[in-house]
C-alpha cells in the first residue's frame, strides 16, 4: 500500500513540471519517467524488451535480435510475443469517462533512408470486454519510411486497423493524415463502451468495446520486434478520470510545421538535383554525374558545363 502510494505522490508532484495534453479531468496515475526508481512499478507485458531503461526524463524501449522470433523460447515464438514492453497497474479506479495519453517522439531514424519496419503502441488494458482486443494506439512505419497510425477495432478479425486520415470534426470529414517528425501524443477517450483515438489533437476514429463501462487496469507500452534493433522514446504516460478537453496546436506551433516541413522539401530538391545533375568537362563530349567525375579525378564544381538528365517529378514541390 505505501509503494502505491509512493508512486502516486511522484506523479503528483511531476504534474505541475509537465506540459499536459488533457485538461478538465483528474489525474489518477502514470509515469512522467523523471525519477528511475519508478522503473520497479513496470512489469513484462508480454515478453521483456531488450532495454527499458529512463534517462533526461524520457523513457526509451529497444527491441532487437535478442528478442527475435528464432531467439525467443519455443513457446513464445507466436507473433503475439514479437510485441515487447512492459506494462504499469492501474490503482485507481475511473468512472465511466476515462482518458489515457502517452507521448512518442518519431525522429529521422523512422523515416529517412530505408529504415525498416517500426512499431510503437500505446494500450490500456481493461476489465469488460468480451474481446482480447485492448483498447489501443500506435504509430507504424512500412519499412520505406511511410507513417500511419493503427488502432484496436474488436470489428475486425485481426483486431486492428490501419490509417492514413483523420476526422475533422468542424467540417465532419475525413481529411490525409499528413504526419511529421517531432512529438505526437497517442490519446485514447473511452465514454462507456465506445473509445475515441486521437493523435495529437485530431481524431482518428472510435471504436465500439463493449455496452458497459471499461475499467482501466493496464497502462501498456512497447514496441513489436521485426528482427532488427530499433529504440522508440516515450513520455507522459498518464490515465486520468473523465473528460478532457483536446489541446489545440498554436499559431506559432503550426507556422514552425510549416518551415520545417519547407526545408524538408527545399533539401529534397537539392539531393534530387545532385543525383541528376551531369557535367562536361573541356576537352571531351562524354558527360559524368557527380560520383563518377570525382572517380575520375574531375572536379564537378570545374565543369565546362552541366545539364538535368530528366525533369523534377511535381512530388518533390507538392507539400
Amino acid at each position: 500500500m505505501k509503494k502505491t502510494a509512493h508512486i502516486l505522490g511522484l506523479v503528483l508532484a511531476l504534474t505541475a513540471a509537465l506540459s499536459m495534453p488533457v485538461s478538465a479531468a483528474t489525474l489518477l496515475t502514470g509515469d512522467g519517467f523523471s525519477n528511475r526508481a519508478n522503473a520497479d512499478y513496470w512489469q513484462t507485458d508480454r515478453y521483456e524488451p531488450e532495454g527499458f531503461d529512463y534517462a533526461g526524463g524520457k523513457l526509451y524501449l529497444s527491441v532487437g535480435r535478442e528478442g527475435a522470433t528464432s531467439n525467443r523460447p519455443a513457446d513464445m515464438q507466436g507473433n503475439y510475443y514479437a510485441l515487447q514492453g512492459r506494462k504499469m497497474a492501474v490503482n485507481q479506479t475511473p468512472g465511466t469517462v476515462w482518458t489515457a495519453a502517452a507521448k512518442v517522439k518519431i525522429d529521422e531514424a523512422w523515416v529517412e533512408g530505408n529504415p525498416g519496419r517500426r512499431r510503437a503502441e500505446f494500450r490500456v488494458d481493461v476489465y469488460g470486454v468480451d474481446s482480447e482486443v485492448m483498447p489501443g494506439i500506435a504509430v507504424v512505419t512500412n519499412g520505406s519510411g511511410s507513417l500511419a497510425v493503427q488502432y484496436a477495432n474488436p470489428a475486425l478479425k485481426s483486431g486492428w486497423s490501419t490509417s492514413n486520415r483523420y476526422y475533422d470534426t468542424k467540417d465532419q470529414e475525413y481529411v490525409s493524415l499528413d504526419m511529421e517528425e517531432g512529438w505526437h501524443t497517442l490519446l485514447i477517450k473511452a465514454n462507456g463502451g465506445l473509445v475515441y483515438y486521437y493523435l495529437d489533437h485530431l481524431q482518428i476514429a472510435s471504436a465500439e468495446f463493449s455496452e458497459e463501462a471499461l475499467t482501466p487496469v493496464y497502462l501498456a507500452l512497447n514496441a513489436q520486434n521485426y528482427g532488427t534493433d530499433y529504440q522508440v522514446c516515450f513520455d507522459s504516460c498518464y490515465l486520468y478520470n473523465g473528460g478532457y478537453s483536446v489541446y489545440k496546436a498554436s499559431q506559432e506551433s503550426k507556422e514552425h510545421a510549416e518551415d520545417r516541413k519547407a526545408e524538408r522539401y527545399q533539401q529534397k530538391r537539392e539531393n534530387w538535383r545532385e543525383r541528376h545533375t551531369v557535367y562536361r568537362f573541356d576537352g571531351s563530349d562524354k558527360e559524368y554525374t557527380r560520383e563518377e567525375a570525382k572517380q575520375a579525378g574531375l572536379d564537378p564544381d570545374h565543369a565546362t558545363s552541366s545539364r538535368l538528365d530528366r525533369e523534377m517529378p511535381d512530388s518533390y514541390w507538392d507539400y
